[in-house]
């Protein structure tokens, strides 16, 4: 997770936030889908004023960052720069959505652990991304896209009504506590040929 791509703008973004005078974090921040401002362009709006719409948009998510609202500056994040729209359009748009998703998770739990600043939080995030060890923890796991594939455990109660193409009904050879009955009973239903 801290090796992608996704890792790296999240921080690049965080970093302009925390100092949106820094010339070089807002250059940072426009190359990443949450602006992707064109190389040509690139220049011109990062030198420009503050009044500029993508410059006056790093400065709004600063307002958010100074008073310590991050689930509220988060939100805008994602929601300003519709950043999940670009992701999409650009390819590997939901690995990118959840990987980033991941990211703020984990920055709103490191949040919860020790009140930081933005600037501080950057820091972390960037020591996450730089950490080498061959034992990565649980964090730095990437979660799957989507669950449309996944292996469902439910209860037989959670499952009346639902359709499957498999179905495992684990220790079934077990029966039932107390009584002898059956556990589960089933017919043969005779298809078109009988």
């Amino acid at each position: 997770l801290f090796e992608t791509r996704e890792a790296d703008e999240l921080a690049s973004v965080l970093a302009a936030i925390a100092a949106p005078r820094d010339r070089s974090a807002r250059l940072r921040a426009l190359r990443t889908r949450f602006f992707d401002v064109p190389w040509a362009d690139l220049m011109q709006v990062v030198d420009g004023p503050d009044h500029h719409p993508l410059i006056a948009r790093i400065f709004d998510w600063a307002q958010l960052a100074s008073p310590r609202a991050y689930e509220t500056l988060f939100r805008r994040l994602a929601e300003d720069s519709r950043y999940a729209e670009r992701a999409l359009v650009l390819g590997n748009g939901e690995r990118a959505v959840t990987n980033t998703w991941h990211l703020i998770e984990l920055l709103l739990g490191e949040l919860a652990r020790a009140r930081s600043d933005l600037h501080e939080l950057v820091s972390q995030l960037r020591r996450w991304i730089a950490d080498e060890t061959s034992h990565p923890d649980e964090r730095d796991v990437q979660r799957a896209e989507t669950d449309a594939d996944a292996v469902r455990i439910l209860t037989i109660h959670k499952a009346k009504g639902l359709e499957f193409d498999t179905v495992i009904l684990p220790a079934l050879h077990r029966g039932t506590r107390g009584e002898q009955r059956d556990l589960l009973r089933w017919a043969r239903i005779a298809g078109p040929a009988g």
